[in-house]
């Protein structure tokens, strides 16, 4: 069966769903942080949750530790890349980290945020085309 996949970006140019005589593999459950928002939340608002709100201390514990191993594949590119060539992975669908929602936060940080982040991951894909696709 053959289609296509649109890529973001401002070429959005169609990708073969078959691709290098394989099918293609898509990742669609996948997250990139924006560190910088997280300074603008800390900024404007000092006092903020440094965990999720709903959270409890043994969590905040665990995902401290998860956390702090996969940061550089969470709130970057490269080490993505090459996570996604070892395991095959053709394309992946990238969200912001639940972890930057900021529900917390007033309208305005959270506008600001929402459009760092947006930002954040249309320039990944920007930078990628073909191998990563946005959703804000």
């Amino acid at each position: 069966m053959s289609g296509i996949v649109t890529t973001c970006g401002p070429e959005r140019k169609p990708i073969p769903v078959s691709a290098r005589g394989k099918h293609l593999v898509v990742d669609i459950h996948c997250h990139l942080g924006i560190p910088a928002a997280d300074a603008i939340v800390r900024a404007a608002m000092p006092d903020a949750p440094a965990a999720l709100p709903f959270s409890s201390p043994a969590s905040d514990k665990v995902n401290g530790a998860l956390f702090a191993a996969i940061g550089p594949k969470l709130n970057g590119v490269e080490a993505r890349l090459a996570d996604m060539d070892r395991l095959g992975v053709d394309v992946q669908a990238i969200s912001p980290s639940p972890g930057q929602y900021f529900y917390f936060a007033p309208p305005e940080v959270c506008r600001e945020t929402s459009r760092l982040i947006n930002d954040g991951i249309a320039a990944a894909c920007a930078a990628h085309p073909d191998r990563l696709v946005g959703m804000g």
